[in-house]
């Protein structure tokens, strides 16, 4: 019992001491604002749900978030996508993180969609079953690089996919806006509540995603 406790709380260190670059929480009407980037640049108008929690809403028309400083951050070595989000049921598309010619996730097709360049934009989609919609849903998309192969795990609540694995990928890091709720134009706008945005420079394991998880004030499965 003592070992099994020690290793809990080895875990839970472990899982806190890795710090999110970008940590966006809007829980509580203004967003709270950790990690090394500065708050986002909101454009359009966007409202703040009633009640506690709170969220940042988004009207799938003009509403979307660039993150300054986040012209540095690449998955070129690895990285972590997080966001808890309710999606609304009327739009087909929504983009949750966008960098062009690097990365995106969203949903296409109201399924989780993750993509990558391969040589060419974008030639490394990987996708992960139907998104739920008018609920709280956990997203995240992990990126692992070993000598030259990209692992891609996606994460939706309780499902977590398989690893998929890009053999010598060519992944160049560019200059890009970092964005969320925008992407390749209008069709990508997100309509939807956006609780909490995270984003780090390594891969996490499935017990640090666990972690966050229950950090969350949001309900959602389990």
């Amino acid at each position: 019992m003592i070992l099994l406790l020690c290793i809990s709380l080895l875990g839970a260190v472990l899982c806190s001491a890795v710090e999110p670059l970008m940590d966006y929480d809007y829980s509580g009407y203004a967003v709270v604002q950790g990690g090394k980037f500065p708050a986002p640049v909101i454009y359009g108008e966007t409202t703040i749900s009633d009640g506690l929690p709170t969220a940042l809403q988004l009207d799938g028309v003009k509403n979307y978030l660039t993150i300054p400083g986040g012209e540095s951050f690449s998955l070129a070595k690895g990285g972590t996508l997080y966001a808890i989000v309710k999606f609304n049921p009327d739009k087909e598309y929504g983009m949750l993180f966008f960098k062009e010619k690097e990365f995106l996730l969203g949903f296409y097709r109201k399924n989780l969609y993750f993509n990558m360049p391969n040589g060419e934009p974008f030639e490394a989609p990987v996708y992960l079953g139907a998104i739920p919609v008018d609920c709280w849903c956990r997203i995240a998309a992990v990126v692992t690089v070993d000598n030259g192969d990209y692992s891609v795990r996606l994460h939706l609540d309780d499902k977590t996919s398989p690893p998929q694995v890009f053999r010598n990928l060519q992944y160049s890091k560019t200059e890009g806006k970092l964005t969320v709720g925008k992407g390749w134009g209008g069709v990508w706008y997100l309509h939807g509540q956006i609780a909490q945005l995270k984003v780090f420079d390594v891969p996490l394991t499935e017990a640090q995603i666990s972690t966050l998880d229950q950090q969350s004030p949001y309900p959602f499965p389990r």
